[in-house]
């Protein structure tokens, strides 16, 4: 299994124990506006407890599934397809600087969806769905790695995957933003390192599998198409050193409701 797919398996293992927790709701006399607490639902009793309503009531069955050709259209394809569970989108390349400096970076975020039904509650922090980024930097002439991950609910805008006009995937203050047609920004920035690319796509969406229908196994598939030819500029800064640096990115996008067949170890 390669380093891919282990971040994958990992990224769905853990939005699937999230998926298992919901907020506690609070009391008619709490003066405190949709304050929660995590409450795992296997603490749920019997029918009559307050909480009764933790227990998991969206089934995979319930999400779409990708089972069958579908017409792509951009930019409305770059945005989350909530009526499927998993979704992501991955921003890899490599980058040169100007004193010779070789780095490798990645920028993906993982979208998890609770249920396929609309959010329907009044309060800010409500979510369908819960997102995971991950971001990585390689610093290739010194042997350094430098790695973060967040973890939000998309409520009160904290997380999210839109189209207006132009895709515009987000976690807090890592996003990437497509500006026009042709051209992406990627910004995500810790405590150790600060990634700024201006990307132009030089060769458009590819279509993996079917037309964009990638086969897993005989029961299992995804939707899934790439812009493998990312132009890139802009600056990256580890540990206080800032670089001015140029290359190419690959963007990945796949969503999906399927798991891998139980003789499979992974996509590649």
């Amino acid at each position: 299994m390669n380093k891919k797919s282990k971040f994958i398996y990992l990224a769905v293992f853990l939005l699937t124990m999230l998926n298992s927790c919901r907020p506690a709701p609070l009391s008619a006399t709490s003066s405190t506006a949709e304050k929660s607490t995590l409450v795992p639902s296997t603490m749920v009793t019997t029918a009559t407890d307050e909480s009764v309503w933790l227990q998991p009531t969206t089934t995979v069955a319930q999400f779409e599934k990708a089972d069958q050709v579908r017409v792509f259209s951009f930019p409305t394809d770059h945005g989350a397809h909530s009526s499927y569970q998993t979704e992501w989108w991955y921003f890899t390349g490599s980058l040169l600087s100007e004193d010779g400096s070789r780095f490798g970076y990645e920028l993906t975020f993982f979208r998890r969806g609770l249920t396929p039904t609309p959010n329907v509650r009044s309060s800010d922090w409500a979510a369908v769905n819960i997102y995971m980024a991950h971001f990585a930097i390689t610093d290739v002439n010194h042997n350094q790695f430098f790695a973060d991950q967040r973890f939000s609910r998309e409520g009160d805008q904290l997380a999210g995957a839109i189209v207006n006009p132009y895709g515009h995937i987000w976690l807090e203050d890592w996003s990437a933003i497509q500006v026009n047609p042709d051209t992406w920004e990627l910004n995500a920035v810790n405590e150790q390192m600060n990634l700024s690319l201006h990307m132009t796509d030089r060769k458009g969406v590819v279509l993996h599998g079917d037309q964009g229908l990638s086969r897993k196994s005989a029961e299992n598939a995804s939707y899934y198409y790439s812009l493998p030819r990312l132009d890139s500029n802009g600056t990256i800064q580890l540990k206080g050193k800032a670089y001015s640096v140029q290359g190419e990115a690959w963007m990945d996008h796949e969503f999906s409701t399927s798991a891998l067949a139980p003789d499979q170890m992974g996509w590649d």
